[in-house]
């Protein structure tokens, strides 16, 4: 019986081997690089879901709360704000989740919250 690669092309590959290849440091470096843009970029994507859904929790926990003190709640949270805030003590009542407790305090403080 004669194969495909025979009839058409006389030859047939019975076995091939494929060494090791050891790129130059300039192609290294490049695709380092490039693996480390495509790592930062899914990080940040995964990071701003968490955010949103920090930000979906202290709106279903505190519905009085706005975007901007929700927003503002997650950046006190983050240690991330260049806002002052001038907090002595925050007690945390319960609640399904530590930030929403966070966030009340917060709000309280700054005379924020449901209006």
């Amino acid at each position: 019986m004669i194969s495909y690669a025979e009839h058409s092309y006389g030859i047939e590959i019975i076995k091939a081997k494929i060494d090791t290849i050891d790129p130059d440091e300039e192609l290294k470096k490049s695709r380092d690089e490039k693996q480390k843009e495509r790592y930062e970029r899914e990080s940040q994507s995964i990071e701003m879901d968490h955010l949103l859904e920090k930000v979906k929790l202290l709106k279903s926990e505190l519905p009085g709360i706005s975007d901007k003190e929700a927003w503002e709640s997650i950046q006190v949270w983050q240690k991330q704000t260049t806002k002052t805030v001038n907090i002595n003590k925050i007690e945390i009542d319960g609640g399904t989740d530590t930030l929403v407790g966070i966030a009340a305090g917060i709000m309280a403080k700054m005379g924020g919250g449901s209006k």
